[in-house]
Formats: structure tokens, sequence, C-alpha cells
């Protein structure tokens, strides 16, 4: 199951990225194992970033287009109830979302759907 960021603390980023990329990032990434720490899922232009073993929504990030061909981070938000995320630096966090909306290798696994629909 899923839960939402409650209650949720701007991050501020913005770095541009091509088309290709945020095509990438709409497919979603639904964890395999205990070692992969992240489940997202995007709607809209929100990308979703979960913990897989608790559901605990932690980042939403809301990616805008640019002129041109691309795509940059318009707007973040991180998790700040400590029984649910423990990070506390702003600065850690804007690396975080950073990589985290960076698109997965060729090699992962996509979601096709929300991951907790996934779950049984």
């Amino acid at each position: 199951m899923a839960h939402p960021v409650v209650p949720p603390r701007p991050v501020h980023e913005s770095v541009p990225g091509p088309e290709e990329d945020w095509e990438l990032i709409q497919r979603g990434y639904a964890s395999r194992d205990m070692d992969e720490k992240w489940d997202v899922f995007v709607e809209g232009e929100v990308a979703f970033m979960h913990r897989s073993w608790t559901g605990y929504g932690i980042f939403a990030v809301t990616f805008a287009p640019i002129d041109g061909d691309g795509w940059r981070i318009a707007s973040a938000v991180v998790e700040r109830d400590a029984e649910r995320y423990g990070g506390t630096d702003d600065a850690y966090d804007c690396v975080t979302v950073s990589h985290r909306s960076s698109p997965p290798s060729p090699r992962v696994h996509h979601a096709t759907r929300h991951p907790s629909a996934a779950r049984t």
C-alpha cells in the first residue's frame, strides 16, 4: 500500500534533461527485492518515489517541459515525518531527488502500473 508524503517540505532543484529521459522516467520502476529501496510511479507530470519496503511516499517531484526538447524538475517535496523518513538535510535530499529523478539504466525492470497494484 502506498502512503502519501506528509507533511511535505519543499526541495529546490532544477535539472534539465532531454525528452528521452522523461519518457523513461514515465515508465516508473518497481523494486524486485528488499535490496532495492525505491518504487517510482508517475501520474501526469509528477513522479512519486516511495520506499519499497514501507510504501511510504518520500518524494513527489513535478516535472515541466522546457523550451525546445526536454524537461526540468519544476518542484519537489520531501517527507519530514521522522517516523516515516529520517532525512533532515535539504541539500542531501536535493541530490537524492536529482539522482533518483534520472532515468534508469536500460537493464532495469520498469513498472507498468502503480507499485501497490502489483503487490498481493
